[in-house]
């Protein structure tokens, strides 16, 4: 919805599953293997459908294997693309988003950014973390998403700031 070209669905997620597990998993249920080739091919539709800028979601994390050969890090390093780091703000962040931040430059890509989402109310020593993270991190820090109870709902315009990325 908040694509600024009306493509078709299947287009702009190619590999979609019904039940909320591990891709890998549920391509293999439905005997639909996820295939570089299709990511890179649903890439070049979009690209040539006349998007100036395409931001490519990899929920999961960085390791998310597509298979048992290969990860969602593979394809984007096949395509050589920037990455903007989402750091899931709960115990254990720390190492976690340092933990990505070194995978993602291991595979020689640029880390243009990164942002911390709120995924609960309250968290001990939110702002520490978020401190520690800011100190830390030798990329921009985007900003920040608040914890909603109804994200669907919620107006988040000019929560992050893109002008980095610019």
């Amino acid at each position: 919805a908040a694509a600024g070209l009306p493509l078709p669905y299947d287009l702009v997620n190619p590999y979609a599953y019904e039940p909320p597990i591990a891709p890998h998993i549920a391509a293999s249920e439905a005997r639909d293997a996820i295939a570089l080739k299709g990511l890179a091919d649903g890439l070049r539709q979009i690209e040539q459908a006349g998007a100036e800028l395409v931001v490519v979601e990899g929920a999961g994390g960085w390791f998310l294997p597509l298979d048992r050969k290969h990860l969602l890090s593979d394809w984007v390093k096949q395509e050589n693309m920037p990455v903007i780091m989402v750091v899931g703000a709960k115990l254990g962040c720390l190492n976690h988003a340092l933990l990505t931040f070194a995978a993602i430059r291991n595979n020689n890509l640029p880390v243009a950014g990164w942002v911390i989402n709120r995924l609960h109310g309250s968290m001990s020593h939110y702002q520490e973390n978020l401190d520690t993270l800011r100190g830390l991190l030798p990329a921009p820090f985007l900003g920040e998403i608040p914890f909603v109870n109804n994200p669907l709902e919620a107006d988040l315009r000019g929560r992050l700031d893109i002008s980095p990325l610019l």
